[in-house]
């Protein structure tokens, strides 16, 4: 329900970003959009017209599109006993993006099937994040953790998961979180929630640069958990920041932030 609660802020905030020039926030409206009780992963398409989320029920999870305007659910990935999660968008709004995992299986795969429904087709074998297209739509990015070796790393492939490779590593005391990364509109960049537990277990948004891998924090606030995090999308390919759920120091709540 949470999920679909910041579904609903983020599809609001994609239309009003179009016609409003005050903040992003001095007019918000929320609505209820599933009333099953059984709903939770959510996202939705680039052009805000399709919202796809996972239906648990019974013990196992589906996979549901609906369009925003009507009231109708087509079901794309029949019920099933795995748990899925990490659902993304092509750019194109064509596609649907999801991470499965069976049970008692500690690897978890990455499925494409078409956003109206087909044969749900295999990416990667081995993902533990989100992923995040790149803004021509031919490469993901995402979060790989090296169970035992205490290393994560963020990696680059193609669409259909060829030619991947590592983009910049985190090891020791430094990580990152499997809570997705979001490529830039401008393709220079991939922020990243990441961490470290020198002095004391602290997370930020890493930037990670595309073209040489460099990493640096996008800003100096710090918080006790950081969630996925997705750019504004404006005209001519630039962005106004980033929206991320995070948790400050010392509480248990997660906000939406603005960085």
């Amino acid at each position: 329900r949470t999920g679909l609660a910041i579904i609903g802020v983020l599809l609001y905030l994609l239309l009003a970003s179009r016609t409003q020039t005050s903040g992003p926030f001095s007019a918000l409206q929320l609505r209820r959009f599933t009333s099953s009780g059984k709903a939770t992963r959510a996202a939705i398409s680039p052009d805000g017209k399709y919202v796809v989320h996972v239906l648990s029920d019974a013990g196992k999870q589906s996979l549901l599109v609906r369009q925003v305007t009507e009231s109708n659910y087509v079901v794309i990935v029949p019920p099933a006993d795995v748990i899925y999660r990490g659902l993304t968008f092509s750019r194109d709004g064509t596609h649907v993006y999801y991470i499965a995992q069976e049970q008692n299986h500690p690897k978890q795969k990455l499925f494409q099937v078409p956003v109206l429904g087909g044969t749900p087709r295999k990416i990667l074998d081995d993902i533990d994040s989100p992923i995040s297209l790149s803004p021509d739509n031919r490469q993901i990015a995402f979060v790989r953790r090296y169970r035992g070796q205490s290393k994560d790393a963020l990696l680059i492939a193609n669409v259909d998961g060829s030619q991947e490779r590592e983009l910049a590593v985190r090891q020791g005391p430094d990580f990152f979180l499997a809570n997705g990364p979001a490529w830039s509109p401008d393709g220079r960049i991939i922020a990243c929630p990441a961490g470290t537990n020198t002095g004391g277990r602290q997370m930020y948004v890493a930037e990670i640069n595309v073209s040489d891998g460099k990493q640096k924090p996008l800003s100096a606030q710090r918080w006790s958990s950081v969630g996925r995090v997705a750019w504004f999308r404006i005209n001519a390919g630039k962005s106004s920041g980033l929206i991320i759920s995070a948790t400050e120091q010392g509480s248990n709540l997660a906000q939406l932030w603005h960085l």
